[in-house]
């Protein structure tokens, strides 16, 4: 029986490097409850999003705490785009013919 080989494909490689670049995108969720309603409930998860997210998914339940008493719970997913660094800003090049900075030697060796 010949030996296993596995082998990747480049393509795949380069997809992978490239979302690792990118760093992923940050994903989380609030629970909030209400004792009055289930709008409540949601709102007040909905206003605990971090700024900048995008809500994916969001789910309410009825609670029966007892003697016809009803608890709403909701839970807002969401995701944050992924955290990119700054791009430095470019250093502006020296004119031709202009003067060399101060302390700077124009001349080769010295």
């Amino acid at each position: 029986m010949p030996p296993f080989r596995t082998s990747i494909h480049p393509a795949c490689v380069l997809l992978l490097g490239l979302s690792l670049a990118a760093g992923p995108a940050l994903a989380g969720s609030i629970t909030a409850d209400s004792g009055m309603d289930k709008a409540g409930a949601r709102q007040d998860a909905m206003e605990q999003v971090p700024k900048g997210a995008t809500i994916t998914r969001t789910k309410c339940q009825e609670i029966e705490i007892g003697m016809d008493n009803i608890r709403y719970r909701c839970t807002v997913w969401y995701t944050k785009p992924p955290l990119v660094a700054p791009t430095p800003a470019p250093t502006p090049a020296q004119p031709p013919g202009s003067a060399p900075a101060p302390g700077s030697s124009s001349t080769p060796g010295s």
